[in-house]
């Protein structure tokens, strides 16, 4: 019984489309609810997981042409004691005709399929968030973009601090979890149930026994160390950090300008002043193309140095002035070294031992941030700690790609927590799966994570895009009726009609001295103000 009906055995050159229960020993596949182990190509099953990407799964069957192929459809891999190794959609297929000789009957497909977090790449979010929890935020994008698509509440938390704004003006449902686990040190992902994880590294589950001297379900070892992305000495190019003190400027006023421009982009609302005359006198700021900006007498923008007066007020005068009051932004560029690291290098190599490297992160608008960003990075990349790769037949072993795993292999030199960075499974060819893994030392990762917790601490805040101006577009589709009542009199030309406004309706120019018919008969000479007759 398969999803509650019968399936009959279905003969294909001797290969069984639908076959009956599978004995163990068998990997099962399920395409749109149709059970295609009959017809899978032993030893063809490949499944590739790696942080940060969307898992693929990649398999061959071969048949006489009755399969039915969709992009799209559904697809679920369970190994020979029914646990689940892959569950997603088609992304593609490859049919192949070995023998074009019309009576050879068998096709071969490759079939490559994606996991369920491809959805997410397939809806666009346009949204604005004030003053909420990561988790809050990252449950309503559930709710109102992954939901729709059958996608479920798995372990979402919370976080530990408030986000104070963040915009998502069209970017991807993946592109926003991206960010937003970025920002507060999380991981997401869409599981092969299709519910969606929004949590800490900590918090995804370990395997159910360590890789240990007394338990050692490993087949092969490898353990390797390079300087691919080793530093230390960080630089970072942050974004802008706001001056303080507050910065005063003054201007003259000459009967026509509206728009003054300060020394530095503007970071918050500045202060305004006028005076005609009589002193100074606060008046009512701000930002452009907001919809309080209506009522405001003087506009502004983030990062732009311009102020500028409303054309509904009365402009300054030869003997005015305004005066401006504003926190500047001043760029940031911050260095951190590791002495300790550097030193290491000199008594191994000679010269500087300097090993340097520059990133960038506009969205860090602090100095604080930046500087511990910047150690951040350098208690990831700064050391020359192992990669490591093995392999186990344990169905134990299936590791989550981005979640923390134990391993105590003293002989090896391997201890503590490592960060399981990509995984590779494929059927050995007797119905077993082998699973690879690459892990990387876990404790910088888990470091590197946490200082945005800590900053939230000291009392950082956090956001993102505050100052983009989100635009909503939809089409709606109306009929309306115009009508139009007009008087001619009897003349050279109809001059006249230049002067009413729906004059625009006329295009195109007849010939002078033309004339013009009514509905009613009534002739007019057209001039040049009136072209082809239309009704009114």
């Amino acid at each position: 019984m398969l999803g509650g009906s019968t399936l009959g055995a279905t003969m294909l050159g001797g290969i069984n489309l639908l076959a009956p229960p599978l004995v163990p020993g068998y990997i099962k596949f399920v395409v749109g609810g149709v059970l295609w182990s009959g017809v899978y190509m032993d030893g063809s099953l490949e499944i590739e997981e790696e942080l940060g990407a969307r898992s693929v799964c990649s398999f061959r069957v071969k048949d006489r042409n009755t399969l039915a192929l969709s992009l799209g459809a559904p697809i679920t891999v369970r190994d020979r004691n029914n646990v689940l190794v892959f569950a997603g959609t088609i992304e593609e297929y490859q049919e192949e005709w070995p023998a074009m000789d019309r009576t050879t009957p068998n096709r071969f497909v490759t079939v490559t399929a994606v996991d369920y977090a491809q959805i997410a790449d397939r809806r666009r979010v346009a949204a604005d968030f004030v003053d909420q929890l990561p988790g809050d935020i990252a449950t309503t994008l559930l709710t109102d973009y992954l939901a729709p698509e059958g996608i479920t509440a798995g372990t979402i938390e919370p976080g530990l601090f408030t986000i104070d704004r963040v915009i998502f003006s069209y970017q991807t449902v993946a592109q926003a979890l991206d960010e937003l686990a970025e920002l507060v040190g999380f991981l997401w992902r869409i599981n092969y149930d299709r519910t969606l994880d929004f949590l800490a590294v900590e918090s995804c589950p370990l395997l159910s026994f360590g890789y240990s001297d007394s338990s050692l379900p490993v087949l092969s070892l490898t353990k390797r160390r390079n300087r691919d992305q080793y530093r230390n000495r960080q630089y970072l190019r942050a974004g802008q950090d706001i001056l303080d003190p507050p910065i005063v400027e003054t201007f003259s006023g000459d009967g026509e300008t509206r728009t003054f421009s300060v020394q530095l982009g503007i970071a918050v609302p500045p202060t305004v002043e006028s005076n005609r005359g009589a002193g100074y006198v606060t008046e009512i700021v701000a930002i452009r193309d907001k919809d309080d900006a209506g009522t405001a007498q003087w506009t502004w923008q983030k990062d732009s140095t311009q102020v500028t007066q409303e054309t509904s007020e009365s402009v300054l005068g030869d003997t005015h002035s305004v005066r401006i009051t504003y926190a500047g932004f001043v760029p940031i560029l911050v260095q951190d070294d590791n002495q300790t690291e550097i030193s290491a290098r000199i008594a191994i190599e000679g010269g500087t031992g300097l090993y340097e490297n520059l990133e960038e992160d506009g969205l860090i608008e602090s100095v604080d941030f930046a500087i511990d960003s910047a150690g951040s990075m350098l208690r990831k990349f700064g050391k020359l700690d192992p990669v490591v790769e093995l392999e186990t037949d344990e169905v134990q072993a299936r590791a989550p790609v981005g979640c923390l795993q134990s391993v105590e292999l003293t002989r090896e030199g391997l201890t503590g927590l490592f960060l399981v960075t990509a995984a590779t499974a494929w059927d050995r060819g007797d119905g077993r799966i082998r699973y690879k893994y690459s892990l990387a030392k876990g404790e910088p990762f888990s470091q590197w994570l946490d200082y945005h917790r800590r900053l939230a601490e000291q009392g950082h805040t956090f956001v993102v895009r505050e100052n983009e101006v989100l635009v909503v577009v939809r089409e709606n589709v109306e009929a309306y009726e115009l009508t139009h009542v007009g008087t001619g009199v009897s003349g050279d030309s109809l001059q006249a009609w230049t002067t009413d406004g729906f004059s625009a309706l006329v295009v195109g120019l007849s010939e002078v001295g033309g004339e013009w018919m009514t509905t009613s008969g009534v002739g007019f000479n057209t001039g040049p103000f009136i072209a082809e007759p239309f009704v009114s």
